[in-house]
């Protein structure tokens, strides 16, 4: 603290006492005032300057651009001779020092101007009652001897850029004697390339006559490509770089607003009638990736059409724009729509169908023999009819490891020989039994089957049991016959009459076909005594 405050009451004086300043560029311009330094500027009357010789008082203007010529060419400080300049507080003698400034990184050169007061004139013009006519001031005079001073260096610095330029024009002299040979050697080769311009018209006109022809040629190609784009009716748009139109088939005119004079223009630039606004992008991207685009875009009357973006090659190989084309694609979407409502209708069918439905592929080995089956497509009653899940894709020997090897060979005989089969077989690892008609499906390379099969565990159980009823109940008639034959054949009791003899049988009968009626009850099970 005891140092600081006199650094400040120093800074303070310096501020103070120092005198007023402009610092100026390398055009004379004035860049900075200081607080005090407008006292010296007085600008004339016209076109507002920014220059500090123009706008500094009338009396220091010459002093001032000599000193910032030297200050900013020859990068020399220079201090003027002090000149009587009229002030608001009467004729002041005002010296100035003009010092070039050390240039910044990136600044241009500077030079900084001080005006340094003198202290009052001697005496004012006209009040110096000693002056004589045709006496001059002893100020005047040393401006004068500045004034001449500046005019001798300045001669100084002419003769020596006179002298420079009279060296340069010598030097010029002698490259123009120089160029004047040259231009005589070049008149000489002149004339022998006048003899070969005259062998090269001739090769020219050779070349010209070659060049007719081809041009006959890529007329014709021309018009054979004018007429094929036009037999095919595919609308085609050749847009450069830019996305400006080249040339366009006449397909493409139904499709965008443009005509033949629209050529060179942007495509943004016109209205389609499309159902899609991607194409600027898709041809920006296909210049950018080089990959083609191909997309279906609708028109707005309903028509479709498959729009595709393809780089445009140069015969040299490069990218020169896109190529866009529009084929009609109405008939085929038609085509695309019955299969796909034909394939819904089939699928339907398919699921709807009670029997299960499957199409399997049949593996052989090296050998030739049917070993396994793989499920292709199968119906939604297969699980029903089979208790499998999940089987598509998945193989027989997978889901049923034990299935019976005849499934095996009736499969693989089918598939070979190309003949349908139907059929009845048990199942037993599925506890099963299936009647089935197996066809073949495909190629023949390809080994697959079409299988439709139903459960017919229950018929067959019933059929089953039905013979086994029919054997049971001749078993049971004979049995009963052999009943009556006994009964028939029994001696009757004596003292017995007829009619009690064909009571007693036909009771005995009675009683049989109640035992009968009894197994009947119980589905020839049992009866309860």
């Amino acid at each position: 603290d005891r140092h600081r405050a006199p650094m400040e009451q120093h800074t303070e004086a310096l501020e103070q006492a120092a005198p007023p300043s402009v610092l100026v560029d390398a055009r004379h311009q004035i860049l900075h005032l200081s607080p005090r330094a407008g006292r010296f500027i007085q600008h004339s009357a016209g076109t507002f300057s920014g220059k500090l010789p123009e706008v500094v008082r009338p009396e220091l203007r010459l002093d001032l651009k000599v000193a910032l010529d030297r200050a900013l060419e020859n990068r020399v400080a220079t201090m003027s001779h002090p000149t009587s300049v009229p002030l608001d507080e009467g004729q002041r003698r005002i010296a100035m020092q003009v010092a070039p400034v050390p240039s910044r990184e990136g600044a241009g050169a500077q030079a900084l101007v001080l005006f340094l007061d003198a202290g009052p004139a001697l005496s004012e013009p006209g009040e110096d009652e000693d002056t004589q006519p045709g006496e001059i001031r002893n100020d005047e005079m040393r401006r004068l001897h500045a004034e001449l001073k500046s005019a001798q260096e300045a001669l100084v610095a002419s003769r020596g850029e006179h002298e420079t330029a009279i060296q340069d024009l010598r030097a010029a002299n002698e490259e123009l004697q120089s160029i004047n040979e040259e231009y005589r050697s070049t008149s000489e080769e002149l004339e022998t390339s006048k003899e070969e311009l005259q062998s090269m018209n001739e090769e020219l006109q050779a070349v010209n006559g070659e060049l007719k022809g081809k041009l006959e040629s890529i007329s014709t190609a021309h018009s054979d490509l004018q007429n094929m784009t036009a037999a095919t009716e595919i609308g085609t748009l050749f847009l450069d770089p830019k996305l400006r139109i080249r040339m366009f088939t006449l397909p493409i005119a139904d499709l965008f607003n443009i005509t033949e004079i629209d050529a060179g223009r942007s495509i943004t630039d016109f209205t389609h009638r499309l159902r899609y606004d991607g194409i600027e992008g898709d041809a920006r991207r296909v210049l950018r990736d080089l990959s083609p685009v191909e997309t279906e875009v609708q028109g707005r009357d309903g028509r479709w059409f498959m729009m595709r973006i393809r780089p445009y090659r140069t015969v040299e190989d490069k990218i020169d724009g896109v190529v866009v084309t529009f084929v009609d694609i109405c008939a085929r979407r038609k085509m695309e729509q019955e299969l796909l409502e034909s394939q819904q209708r089939y699928q339907t069918l398919f699921n709807s169908i009670d029997e299960g439905f499957g199409v399997f592929e049949v593996m052989f080995s090296p050998e030739g023999k049917a070993v396994d089956h793989r499920f292709i497509e199968v119906n939604a009653a297969f699980e029903r009819q089979t208790g499998l899940g999940n089987s598509v894709g998945r193989t027989a020997r997978e889901l049923v490891p034990d299935l019976e090897t005849h499934w095996f060979e009736i499969f693989g005989r089918i598939a070979q020989d190309r003949t349908a089969e139907r059929f009845e077989a048990p199942a037993a690892s599925l506890g099963r039994y299936y009647e089935t008609y197996a066809f073949p499906v495909g190629p023949a390379d390809e080994h697959r089957i079409g299988v439709l099969f139903r459960d017919v565990s229950d018929r067959k159980q019933a059929e089953e049991q039905r013979r086994t009823l029919t054997q049971e109940l001749s078993h049971r008639v004979k049995n009963t016959l052999a009943v009556v034959q006994s009964l028939a054949r029994q001696p009757g009791v004596p003292d017995m009459t007829v009619e009690q003899y064909r009571d007693r049988f036909i009771g005995r009968i009675q009683a049989l076909a109640r035992a009968h009626d009894q197994l009947l009850e119980t589905d020839w099970q049992s009866a309860d005594l």
